[in-house]
C-alpha cells in the first residue's frame, strides 16, 4: 500500500523559500514567544540547529533589521519573515534549490540567547 501523504503525515513548523520567505507556523511562534517586530535567526550549535530570537522589538530603539516577523494576518498567530542570505543558507544545508520544509522539537532555555528550538534539517532526495 502506498500513503497519499507521502513519508510524513506532520506538518512543517517552518518554510524556508528561495525567493527568501520565512513561514513560521502558530506553534513554533508560540514556543519563541514571538511577537509583531521580533527578529529571527538560525544558529548552529555541535552539529545542531537551533531557531531563536534574535531581537525582540523595541519601541523605543526602532533599527532595521534582517528576518523581522510580522503576523500574516490581522488576529494570526502564524508568521512570516524575509530573509534571503538565510534562506539561502538553509536551502544549502538542505540540499534544495527552492524550498526546505522542516519540522521543529522542543523549545530550551539557553544562557546566552534565551529560549531556542531545534529545528531538523535532513538533506533532501533529488
Amino acid at each position: 500500500m502506498r500513503s497519499l501523504l507521502g513519508r510524513s503525515g506532520r506538518r512543517p513548523d517552518i518554510t524556508f523559500y528561495a525567493n527568501g520567505r520565512i513561514d513560521i507556523s502558530a506553534r513554533l511562534a508560540r514556543c519563541l514567544t514571538l511577537s509583531d517586530g521580533d527578529c529571527i535567526d538560525v544558529g548552529e550549535d555541535g552539529g545542531e540547529y537551533y531557531v531563536y530570537v534574535r531581537h525582540r522589538y523595541n519601541t523605543r530603539l526602532q533599527f532595521r533589521y534582517e528576518a523581522v516577523a510580522h503576523p500574516t494576518k490581522r488576529r494570526s498567530h502564524n508568521f512570516r519573515a524575509y530573509s534571503r542570505r538565510l534562506c539561502a543558507a538553509v536551502l544549502t544545508l538542505a540540499g534544495s534549490d527552492t524550498k526546505a520544509a522542516l519540522q521543529a522539537g522542543e523549545v530550551l532555555e539557553d544562557d546566552c540567547y534565551g529560549l531556542v528550538v531545534p529545528i531538523i534539517i535532513a538533506r533532501q532526495m533529488k
